[in-house]
């Protein structure tokens, strides 16, 4: 099994030979990893190979593989297929291999032949087979992501990743493949101890290698802390989710685990070890606490400052050998302590606990700097890397020292190492598997065959034609980008896929029912880094196999078997939005339900057309009920609502995963960022720090284009026909198929505006595109750019979109807050008043006056003439040096209600209604902390309080929301999307939330409801805090996911009331 036994410490009694020789090296697929962004959810890293006798066994998340090689020459000895991506090692046991797939299956083969035994599900045999795209491939709902560990004839895994959608654990016999039990309730945690100290509910995400130490089941939980399970049972031990830390990879090293990079947790309480909360009692903070954070129960100081003492490590006897930057370390973890040190958080002095151990030696490789990801321990030699570089250093007999005996350079760097039946096997991250053994005939290479696809016949070539030009996808178009999803459903000529794949750079997903066509299909496009192409096959009944909803941009369905109304219905709801096409082939069998599927068709959103036994049905503009999201603020009115209808409760995972090619993500921004933007079935999102703005498909995360800004101060309006770009002194309009620039607006501005110009905000109400313009603003990539001008304008100025023409502009006597911007109907709105730094610095002075002017400004939008104006005068809030949430509720801010007519402006906590024709106030009450949420009827202000829109009067008493972590709430009709320390949102009609439980979103806001889905790039790259996930996803009402979830919950706390630790608590001691 992956790193030698359930503990996972890489350590095997076998000693190798002195001197070790490359005898082959079999080139495999280049490896891509599920998560290449986040290096903590990088438990598939390289190909993860496994040895027993003279047999070598390779799972491949490439093409779903399960293969074993010939140990001697590296030849292949079988092939077991998955219908998903193999991303861990399999767990060998006398003649039992069993392995995970993300196709949501736990496989059990025989060794000898690779033939199946069995098969079991990780979710409950109750639960429906669902499928969608997941890291960039179609895989199930629930993928066997918890990798299995055996012990006394039970393999122990965990599957599905999203606790909103369910997780679950399982125990199941080998020996006859029956399930022992199943954890369904680890997907609701209540009271559990997350970032910041706070008690939350959580989920567990089983996303690594699971291990057996001292008795118990250990579970990684994605990017926070392990979670232990009684393997008897299943029941969850007491668990602490952590504030930092957290990893996937994690091993038993004695008494603790080492988890990640830095982490390293008690296996006696759950607890990491250099908590001092236990040690407080009852003086323990149960929140955050800024005087204690030395003593919240997940750390919130480094404990372990031990240099290559972590996951990557090997542990035997008491001791851990670990390699960082080139210098090997052995520290003996048996004499481990805990202690405190003294360090200065700003102006505060706390004790953190501290955890080490007594160094026994270390050794310098001289082998540079470079990464080194495993390194083991066979017999008394160390193998490990720095780099592509291997070394072997062999371990004195007194155990105080070592030195380096034998080294080989490698083309790549290497990613894995095991060491079995005298060989030393290196899987490198480049593919290439290397096998080393003491004697050794010539080096052979064993790489695949590049074959190429043949070129199908005339007549399948025209059909291949006939169905794309059929679709919005263009045949021969470059491939730098892929131009969407192909469906193929049954297989009716085994040359259409290529022909497809060679004409058009589409991503294939075929599904067929025969064993033996699968077979060929798969092995022609086996070596898909040589053929270039992408397309995955799928062993599935075509007729019943429940597509992902709008992954399609054409659906081919060339199944012979009668199809039911819910085949046909099926089929077309896996048709994308604006475009996507489904060709139906009509025979006797299915005449009468598709002629009934197509009457029952809204004409004015399908377009039909039949050729021949072919039935074309193109899915024309936009969802019904579904809307657009065009700016930051959802529209020129500064809304902060969706009209978006088909948005709600409860909603289910529709795709995720962040890489080339897929997805999207940014550092996080503390509120400085663009929120996400989503029209025409585009989301378009803007990476401060990479200067690039993004269009992503909303409905299947592909990348659709970049475009570079050459600058980090951008703002953009997302339409469906335009994407309007704001940066320096010119509004660049972009076509929103390919991000080429269309137009070219320079801004003319007043020549006594000195210093450099960057665009702070657009609105664009058709044809009007205001452009607000700061001068030498904040460069920074966090919050303090906000406290010092990053949302503040000095001038305005207009454009008419269809002309191009400058209509004029408007500069403030001191500055116009972005978020006093606004576009009614035919008149701009702006605030005039003075920036919050300049208001603090003279409050600090002394010299500030009693009040502060804002003077809200009603211009014509033809021409800027004021039509109105309306003072008032506010007392004075320091809103800088305290972060961006001092900022955004209390500055001025204005929105406009189409169905009220007035415009909504404030600042601090006062409020004002005013008739936005007449600038008379209508009523003025302080209740604002914007921004608002302005419904047909009410407005939602960020306190959760619901109020007429007519009167101010307030509607509720009880907040709708609640939130937590530096984030704004945004809604729809339906439901209110925001952070409460998780991503989560709150269904309006049933007042109840739903957390996902399992990551966060983004300090600007990053949900947006638009499209009919709910789509959230990811926005916190960077974030340290222990969430299991960190990604870009979507999501879509999806009813039946409330069959899957628990109402439910453990609790957790309880559990910790209940514990009775098997060590006593040691009280820290100063260290000097």
């Amino acid at each position: 099994m992956w790193r030698g036994n359930p503990e996972r410490t890489a350590v095997t009694e076998e000693t190798l030979p002195a001197e070790l020789k490359r005898s082959w090296t079999r080139k495999l697929p280049l490896h891509q990893v599920a998560w290449p962004n986040e290096e903590r959810l990088q438990y598939d890293l390289a190909y993860e190979p496994v040895a027993v006798g003279d047999r070598i066994l390779v799972g491949s998340p490439q093409d779903g593989s399960l293969t074993a090689f010939d140990a001697n020459r590296g030849k292949q000895l079988w092939r077991f297929e998955t219908n998903g991506p193999v991303r861990f090692a399999p767990v060998v046991t006398e003649d039992n291999v069993l392995f995970g797939s993300d196709d949501g299956y736990l496989y059990c083969l025989n060794l000898a032949d690779g033939t199946l035994r069995w098969k079991i599900t990780g979710a409950p045999d109750s639960h429906p087979r669902r499928w969608h795209l997941g890291n960039d491939r179609l895989i199930s709902y629930w993928p066997v992501r918890g990798a299995p560990v055996v012990q006394d004839g039970v393999v122990f895994f965990g599957a599905g990743i999203w606790p909103s959608m369910g997780t679950y654990l399982s125990a199941v016999e080998i020996e006859t493949g029956k399930r022992k039990w199943i954890n369904q309730r680890i997907q609701f945690l209540k009271n559990v101890r997350i970032d910041h100290n706070y008690l939350h509910e959580a989920g567990l995400s089983p996303q690594g290698y699971c291990l057996i130490a001292d008795n118990m089941l250990v579970v990684p939980n994605g990017r926070s802390m392990p979670a232990r399970i009684d393997p008897e049972t299943g029941k969850m031990h007491y668990y602490v989710q952590g504030y930092r830390n957290g990893d996937s990879r994690v091993m038993a090293a004695g008494d603790v685990l080492l988890v990640g990079h830095s982490g390293v947790v008690n296996l006696s309480d759950g607890r990491e070890v250099g908590n001092r909360w236990v040690e407080a009692g009852k003086n323990a903070p149960e929140s955050w606490s800024t005087p204690k954070r030395d003593q919240f129960e997940g750390p919130f100081s480094a404990y372990k400052m031990m240099p290559g003492c972590s996951y990557r490590a090997t542990f035997d006897q008491g001791i851990s050998y670990g390699v960082e930057k080139g210098v090997i370390y052995a520290y003996d973890l048996s004499k481990a302590k805990k202690g405190q040190y003294e360090k200065k958080l700003g102006s505060q002095t706390v004790n953190p606990g501290k955890w080490e151990a007594p160094l026994l030696w270390k050794l310098d490789t001289k082998l540079g700097k470079g990464e080194t990801h495993s390194i083991i321990k066979a017999g008394k030699t160390l193998y490990g890397h720095v780099g592509n570089v291997l070394f072997a250093a062999k371990i004195a007999d007194d155990g105080k020292s070592a030195k380096l005996v034998w080294q080989e350079k490698l083309a790549d760097t290497v990613g894995s190492l095991i060491a079995a039946n005298q060989r030393l096997i290196v899987s490198c991250l480049d593919g290439n598997l290397h096998c080393f053994q003491a004697k050794s005939e010539e080096h052979q290479w064993l790489k695949p065959a590049w074959v190429p696809l043949p070129e199908p016949s005339e007549e399948v070539r025209h059909a291949a034609f006939a169905y794309l030009d059929a679709s919005s996808i263009k045949a021969g178009v470059a491939d730098s980008v892929k131009a969407g999803y192909v469906v193929l459903l049954g297989v009716e000529s085994e040359s259409l896929p290529e022909a497809i794949l060679q004409v058009a750079p589409v991503r294939m997903i075929v599904v067929e029912d025969d064993a033996a066509v699968v077979s060929r299909l798969r092995k022609k496009f086996q070596n898909v880094e040589a053929n270039g192409r992408e397309i995955q096959v799928i062993q599935a009944d075509p007729d019943t196999f429940p597509l992902p909803h709008y992954l399609a941009d054409l659906v081919i369905d060339q199944s012979p078997a009668a199809q039911s109304a819910m085949a046909v219905t099926e089929r077309l709801n896996a048709v994308r939005p604006y475009g996507g096409v489904a060709c139906l082939t009509v025979n006797e069998g299915n005449r009468a339900v598709i002629q009934q599927a197509i009457a029952g068709l809204d004409k004015n959103h399908w377009d039909v057309k039949q050729q021949n036994d072919k039935v074309f049905l193109k899915r024309v503009g936009a969802l019904p009920g579904s809307s657009d999201w065009t700016h930051e603020c959802s529209d020129a009115a500064r809304s902060y609502f969706s009209r978006d209808k088909l948005v709600k409760a409860p909603l289910g995972i529709l795709w995720y995963g962040d890489g080339p090619g897929y997805g999207f993500h940014k550092f996080k921004d503390y509120g400085r960022g663009v929120k996400p933007q989503v029209a025409g079935g585009r989301l378009v999102a803007f990476d401060d720090r990479a200067r690039r703005l993004t269009a992503i498909d909303a409905y299947t995360g592909r990348l659709l284009w970049h475009f570079d800004t050459e600058t980090t101060i951008v703002r953009f309006a997302t339409l469906p026909d335009a994407i309007i770009v704001g940066r320096n002194s010119e509004c660049v309009i972009l076509n929103p198929d390919d991000g080429s620039v269309m137009q070219t607006l320079p801004c003319q501005l007043d020549s006594a505006l000195k210093g450099e110009p960057g665009v702070v905000d657009v609105r664009v109400l058709d044809p009007l595109v205001l452009i607000a313009i700061g001068f030498d603003l904040p460069k920074g990539h966090s919050h303090p750019a906000i406290e010092t001008g990053l949302w503040d304008a000095k001038t305005i100025v207009a454009f008419d979109r269809k002309t191009g023409r400058q209509l004029w502009s408007k500069t403030a006597s001191e500055r116009f807050n972005i978020h006093s911007l606004v576009i009614g109907e035919g008149l701009v709105y702006c605030t005039d008043s003075m920036a919050p730094l300049k208001a603090d610095h003279l409050q600090r002075r002394g010299t500030a006056p009693e009040t502060f002017k804002s003077e809200v400004l009603a211009l014509d939008a033809t021409d800027g003439k004021v039509k109105w104006k309306f003072e008032r005068a506010y007392g004075h809030r320091v809103m800088t040096g305290r972060g961006p949430l001092a900022i955004r509720p209390y500055d001025d801010w204005s929105a406009y209600s189409y169905q009220s007519k007035f415009l909504y402006t404030g600042k601090l906590k006062e409020m004002q209604a005013i008739n936005a024709e007449t600038g008379e106030i209508v009523w003025e009450k302080p209740i604002g902390l914007q921004p608002l949420m302005l419904y047909d009827d009410s407005f939602i202000n960020q306190a959760g309080i619901k109020y007429d829109l007519l009167t101010g009067k307030q509607l509720s008493t009880a907040p709708l929301f609640k939130r937590s972590g530096c984030n704004y709430t945004v809604g729809n009709q339906n439901l209110l999307f925001l952070r409460n320390n998780c991503a989560s949102y709150v269904d309006m009609d049933q007042k109840k939330e739903f957390s996902l439980r399992n990551l966060r979103s983004g300090c600007s806001n990053s949900l947006v409801a638009a499209d009919g889905l709910l789509s959230v790039p990811c926005f916190s790259t960077g974030c340290i805090c222990n969430y299991p996930l960190q990604t870009s996803f979507a999501m879509v009402h999806q009813p039946e996911v409330s069959q899957w979830t628990t109402d439910d919950p453990i609790d957790v706390k309880a559990l910790r009331d209940a514990q009775t630790s098997r060590t006593p608590s040691v009280p820290l001691q100063p260290t000097k």
